[in-house]
């Protein structure tokens, strides 16, 4: 038997994220902070809750405000973290597409959706 979750659920977890999030951190397979966007990250940079493909989403990062940013440590960015304050609110794993910067690059971060996967 499949399981059921409402879509009030998911949505309240991923209303959370465009209530609180503030900064975003990219990093390497170390946890070696590359990239950090601590001003400018607030709610208008995200849209949703609604559908996605296999369940309930929010689109992250829509604005300007992650264009442009300052590489503060040259390396390999395999993970890409949205934080409240200090505390990890959701972290992405993208090794396998790992992209490598120099200390004098700068790196736009485009939107992108977290989506929670309806049980299956």
């Amino acid at each position: 038997m499949a399981g059921v979750v409402a879509n009030e659920v998911f949505d309240a977890a991923l209303s959370y994220i465009s209530a609180n999030v503030n900064k975003v951190k990219l990093l390497t397979s170390g946890s070696s902070v590359v990239v950090s966007v601590s001003s400018g990250i607030d709610s208008g940079d995200f849209s949703g809750p609604g559908d996605g493909t296999s369940g309930r989403k929010i689109s992250c990062l829509t604005s300007s405000a992650v264009a442009s940013q300052a590489v503060s440590a040259a390396g390999a960015i395999n993970k890409l973290q949205l934080l409240k304050s200090s505390t990890v609110v959701i972290q992405a794993d993208i090794s396998g597409s790992d992209v490598s910067v120099g200390s004098s690059d700068t790196v736009t971060i485009g939107s992108f959706k977290v989506e929670l996967a309806d049980p299956t």
